[in-house]
């Protein structure tokens, strides 16, 4: 399993979107805490107020803005790389000579299942290294460093969900734009359903809140969510989540028919 999942990895980042994956997703996520920093000194003001005052400066809070810009970066590139690494090596017959190997199918769908979420932790760690050692020095060290610690850690299950979501995807197109805009689709299906039911939440249908709780983007965004709390509810819903894509990989790994 090691040296596939090793194998994996070499061939992720070896593509171009593996590169560009490394590198837009620690770059961008890293700009975002230092122009956050920039406001520090900005004179802009909100409500007769200067935004200095309104927020809060440190480099654990600076961070906290790269993560959010991260988990937006993530989810394209993941689904791309899924792509790429099932439908595209289906087409260009790769997987074909893979799976006449003497290695199980589910040890092959892991090692591609774990490798894609390494690529996806190594930008999670990238960008949080490189956002805290560039803010630190400049907007100070006293912030809110459990809150930072507490999102990344939630960041890693909330990461493999994203990472089994697009190799669920990818088993079902027939090309990288097609898992891509699959992907994109389940996601924005998700995100209106979740808007609708936070509006329906505010004029006070009871079942609304409850029902949200366990979709897919509240599973996966408590990230977001959890210094104010651990949801027990996300989190049955996260790993009740991780199962059902899981299976539904497997199932679809084990009857494919590579030509």
């Amino acid at each position: 399993m090691k040296t596939l999942i090793l194998t994996e990895l070499f061939v992720l980042r070896r593509r171009a979107v593996g590169k560009a994956m490394l590198w837009v997703c620690t770059g961008l996520p890293v700009a975002a805490a230092l122009l956050y920093g920039q406001l520090s000194t900005s004179e802009m003001t909100f409500n007769d107020k200067p935004v200095s005052d309104l927020l809060s400066f440190s480099g654990p809070d600076a961070t906290q803005v790269a993560l959010r810009v991260l988990h937006v970066l993530v989810p394209l590139f993941m689904l791309a790389l899924a792509g790429q690494s099932w439908a595209g090596e289906r087409s260009s017959h790769v997987l074909r000579e893979q799976w006449v190997r003497p290695v199980p199918r589910s040890t092959a769908m892991w090692a591609k299942i774990l490798s894609l979420w390494v690529m996806a932790l190594v930008s999670l760690v990238a960008a949080a290294v490189v956002s805290l050692l560039l803010t630190t020095p400049w907007l100070g060290s006293e912030g809110p460093w459990v809150e930072l610690g507490m999102s990344f850690l939630m960041s890693i299950p909330c990461l493999l969900g994203l990472t089994l979501l697009a190799s669920c995807v990818a088993q079902m197109g027939r090309s990288t734009a097609s898992v891509i805009v699959g992907g994109l689709l389940f996601l924005g299906i998700d995100l209106g359903i979740r808007l609708g039911l936070s509006a329906l939440s505010f004029v006070g249908v009871g079942w609304a809140s409850p029902l949200k709780s366990v979709l897919f983007g509240t599973a996966v965004g408590q990230w977001s969510t959890v210094v104010d709390g651990i949801a027990w509810e996300s989190v049955g819903a996260l790993t009740a989540w991780l199962a059902v894509l899981t299976l539904a990989t497997w199932q679809r790994v084990e009857r494919m028919e590579v030509p």
